[in-house]
């Protein structure tokens, strides 16, 4: 259902939004008129194509944004203005320079915020201002908060006017919205910037997010501003500390954020970027902040009318001390009041401990503390274990070609690509073949697993998947229209056969309204022989109605994921932007059946079974289901973490064979055009793969060279693997049926996707699956490092120990049942070994107290 709101009525002169007369009075009647005049760059060839764009209409752009394509991601793409031509009348390539240099359309990027896509419309309309609103394929695909607003000038800008034009739009936002909050993306001030066109899975069932208001006002034009100079602060008097004693002032700074001080006092943020924010004073009714808060500094500047506006920047307690509208030697003993020292005491009682000062001004009476003293701190190494570069020199040199290749023009690690090709090849061959573990018995391996990428967001990885992603959407049209031509035919032969059943029905009802007497019993007889051959006929043509051949799913229900692998024994890659979402999901009880399906489709060899409550009893002979996907780190760790406690360990991350965790390198996108023999070689590869015969496995085996090659490196790593923590030797327990398929996936891309001579696989591509398994393997082992450390105890201890109050004893980490410290033994490993490494203090009347040096870290 599409949500639409249109010409709205104008909101009560009376309302919030209109007293703000920032904005002009001039209704946009013609908005739509406007918009469809607009000329924009579109590009269907994803953004990392910068010189194959069309200049297009606002109407047609329109249409693209009101009804999303329907399918995956596929990089179709557009401008906020059209691209300049060359003299064959061919759009330049997507530059700054190359862009017109005035714009109309002002575009907002609304990335996981905390304010819902109705809210932001409820705001817009309120200040009546015009706009559309849309989703983008992420809000489809993976269930996020992401959308963008698109809303029109009312006079043309330019590239130094678009920044300040699209803040003041967020600011605005910001201002008028009653929950939640919109953070500035950078991508909103880019002038050459691409934005994807919506789009949505073919099985998703959100609604279609589209919301627009017609009736209201443009944007006005903003010019940028000057930004304040932060660096005039306020003179301040000196004060006397002797040895040992603490700045106030300074632990002020460092323990309240500037922020918290303002928000105390009524202050709310209008506006954030990466560098600053905007904050807004409770008596202001123009709607735009004030005050300009430098985040790296912590110090704000102020526009207001209101104590802070003097001409000089301000720290959080120079904020504290006008807004409470104190002495400087009032706010010092405020202050020392207010913040805690390193024992948990406050600085008033820690600076009293160690000496009196006459600029401090008060006195106590107080008993010396026992001395404190800490070992030299050595904080723990939490740095990445080293994994080995991708080798090369083990790939086929076609391989090897077409992965430094996207990897230069995608901006993403070259093992990021390794992946993609090697996931969508099994994709089409793991459910026809095998490959034979051993000579003598019958172990047999299926070439089908769970390929992971690891990588912080923006590292490439869904570039990586695009590289790949061509030969697949061709198979998958070249499927849509093999079924649509074979549905047809069915169609045509079932309506033949159900129109004929009718006629012999028909036939038989006239004979037995004949009086008896006039009834021939050996037509009565052929009649029904025939019905029941016709009805036959039926049946066996409804056993063999066309299924759509699937390649690959997305976000998809259980249900619907079952019959879709009835359907297509030959297997199916379920692809996820985001991994993490599924070891989400399988955590939780209620989807232990679905995580089940994903254990047993790993084999790949493997019967299963599924009731439903409309079609019965589901059985899947042969079921081979594969993962493809990428995770951030921190989120894996957590899962890792899971494992490591035993609450999901069932062996669901071993089966993550194909895991690629690289060092991360700034990679720059290059400006070249694809090798086009390597992707035909590729598109080619994957059709004769395809093109592989289905039905009972070819049994493929090692000659004998590369059988004993292969015994010898199992028992070595078998014995190697017996002396590992147990999550490693269980991962490489798995990892002898991953090194004996990567044999075929090299021998496949190195000859065409064809069957070799006699089912044998050489001894050659045996040696290399070793060497590339063994890549594979240390990417693992970073991953399990991630919570598989020594002292976990300790290091878990040592992540917490800002949210205990100093001095603490071991009862107060009992009560917290933090993860790592729940058993007695636990926590007293933790204490020892953090007091060994300068962390915390020897126990002083059964306290700890905790190193000022590592809180600061």
């Amino acid at each position: 259902m599409i949500n639409q709101v249109g010409l709205m009525v104008a909101p009560d002169c009376n309302s919030r939004a209109n007293s703000d007369r920032k904005f002009p009075e001039v209704l946009m009647s013609n908005f739509t008129e406007k918009f469809n005049s607009l000329t924009v760059a579109f590009n269907m060839n994803g953004i990392e194509s910068t010189n194959t764009y069309t200049n297009i209409t606002g109407a047609e752009l329109w249409e693209k944004i009101k009804n999303p394509r329907i399918g995956d991601k596929n990089g179709s793409h557009f401008l906020r203005t059209n691209l300049k031509l060359d003299e064959q009348g061919k759009c330049l390539s997507r530059t700054n320079n190359h862009c017109a240099q005035e714009g109309w359309l002002i575009i907002i990027d609304v990335d996981e915020t905390t304010a819902f896509p109705q809210a932001v419309h409820d705001a817009l309309k309120s200040a009546d201002i015009a706009h559309i609103l849309v989703g983008t394929h992420s809000y489809y695909a993976e269930n996020k908060n992401r959308f963008r607003i698109l809303l029109l000038c009312d006079s043309a800008y330019n590239t130094e006017q678009l920044e300040p034009t699209s803040e003041a739009v967020v600011e605005r936002i910001n201002y008028l919205l009653t929950e939640g909050f919109i953070h500035y993306a950078k991508e909103n001030k880019v002038f050459s910037q691409p934005w994807y066109t919506p789009s949505k899975l073919q099985n998703c069932d959100t609604e279609i997010l589209y919301i627009e208001y017609l009736e209201g006002k443009y944007v006005p034009i903003k010019e940028k501003q000057l930004s304040p100079d932060i660096s005039k602060e306020i003179p301040r008097i000196p004060i006397s500390l002797t040895q040992g004693q603490i700045s106030p002032i300074t632990a002020w700074n460092e323990q309240i954020p500037v922020g918290v001080v303002l928000q105390k006092h009524g202050y709310r943020i209008t506006f954030q970027n990466e560098r600053s924010r905007r904050w807004i004073s409770p008596n202001s009714t123009s709607g735009k902040g004030g005050i300009t808060e430098d985040i790296i500094t912590g110090k704000i500047f102020s526009h207001h009318n209101d104590s802070l506006n003097d001409g000089y920047s301000h720290d959080s307690f120079d904020v504290m001390r006008l807004l409470k509208n104190l002495s400087f030697n009032d706010a010092i003993i405020f202050a020392s009041r207010q913040i805690k020292a390193p024992d948990g005491s406050t600085i008033d009682q820690w600076n009293k401990r160690t000496g009196k000062t006459q600029s401090m001004a008060i006195t106590t009476n107080t008993t010396l503390p026992p001395t404190i003293s800490f070992q030299k701190y050595q904080p723990f190494n939490n740095d990445l274990l080293p994994v080995d570069a991708l080798p090369y020199e083990a790939l086929p040199n076609q391989m090897s070609a077409f992965i430094k290749e996207q990897s230069d023009i995608r901006g993403c690690p070259p093992d990021f690509v390794l992946i993609s090709i090697l996931a969508r090849m099994g994709l089409l061959f793991s459910g026809k073949v095998k490959i034979a573990m051993t000579r003598n018995t019958s172990w047999s391996a299926s070439p089908n697993f769970f390929w992971i990428m690891v990588g912080s967001p923006s590292t490439g990885k869904s570039n990586a998947l695009s590289a790949t992603s061509k030969p697949i959407q061709i198979l998958e049209e070249a499927a849509r229209d093999i079924y649509k031509h074979d549905l047809r035919a069915y169609q045509e032969e079932m309506d033949l056969l159900l129109r004929q059943l009718n006629a012999i029905k028909k036939g038989l009802d006239r004979e037995n309204e004949k009086n008896p007497s006039k009834q021939n019993p050996a037509d009565l007889e052929a009649f029904k022989i025939k019905i029941k051959e016709t009805q036959g006929k039926i049946y066996d043509l409804e056993a063999q109605k066309p299924t759509l051949k699937h390649y690959t799913v997305g976000k998809i229900t259980i249900e619907k994921l079952i019959l879709i692998l009835s359907e297509n024994p030959d297997g199916i890659l379920c692809e996820f932007d985001e991994v993490s979402t599924i070891f989400t999901r399988f955590s939780k009880d209620e989807h232990s059946e679905e995580r089940g399906l994903y254990l047993t489709g790993y084999n790949g060899n493997c019967p299963y079974s599924y009731k439903t409550i409309n079609r019965g009893d589901v059985i899947i002979h042969n079921l081979v289901l594969g993962i493809l996907g990428g995770v951030q780190p921190s989120k894996l760790k957590r899962f890792v973490n899971d494992a490591r406690n035993g609450s999901l360990d069932d062996g669901f991350l071993q089966r993550f064979q194909g895991i690629v965790f690289p060092d991360v390198t700034l990679r720059l996108l290059q400006d070249k055009q694809g090798s086009n023999y390597l992707l035909t070689e590729l598109n080619n590869l994957f059709q004769n793969l395809n093109n592989l015969p289905s039905g009972a496995p070819t049994i493929l085996e090692f000659d004998d060279k590369g059988q004993i090659i292969f015994d010898e490196w199992r028992e070595k790593s078998t014995i190697e693997a017996h002396d590992l923590e147990p999550h490693l030797s269980a991962h490489i327990g798995k990892s002898y049926e991953f090194v004996a398929s990567l044999a075929l996936y090299l021998y496949f891309f190195e000859n065409d996707g064809q069957l070799p001579k006699n089912n044998e696989i050489t001894v050659d591509y045996v040696r290399r699956a070793i060497k590339l398994g063994s890549y594979f393997l240390s990417h693992a082992k970073r991953m399990y490092a991630l919570a598989y450390k020594d002292n976990m105890p300790a290091r878990s201890l040592a992540g917490k120990l800002t949210q205990i109050k100093s001095p603490f004893n071991r009862s107060d980490i009992r009560d917290k049942g933090w993860s790592d410290l729940n058993t007695k033994e636990e926590r007293l490993e933790a204490i020892n070994v953090l007091i060994k490494r300068g962390y915390l203090s020897m126990p002083i009347q059964g306290k700890y107290y905790i190193n000022p040096e590592c809180l600061a870290e």
